[in-house]
């Protein structure tokens, strides 16, 4: 199935065939990469297997939203609460 880039086996492209599912950082970086200016040769491949790729979001919003300061909160309770502080750390 095609690995080749110009005279040499290209490793990344036969993971990107092979694979059931492929996906990166974020979905604008998924659409950038399928686009020859950010595909590094790659964007073809990419674009044929467009149905297979997605990008996921890889974080969360920090810029100061009240439910992520919620959010924030209550998972620092729910670690306290099943690691207390040993007596060394206080």
């Amino acid at each position: 199935a095609g690995f080749a880039d110009g005279n040499m086996m290209n490793l990344l492209k036969a993971g990107i065939c092979s694979a059931d599912r492929i996906n990166t950082v974020s979905p604008t970086y998924a659409a950038e990469t399928m686009t020859p200016a950010y595909g590094y040769r790659l964007d073809g491949v990419l674009r044929n297997r467009s149905n297979d790729y997605s990008g996921i979001l890889n974080g969360i919003d920090i810029r100061g939203s009240y439910s992520f300061m919620l959010f924030r909160n209550r998972s620092k309770r729910v670690v306290q609460v099943k690691i207390p502080p040993s007596p060394e750390r206080g």
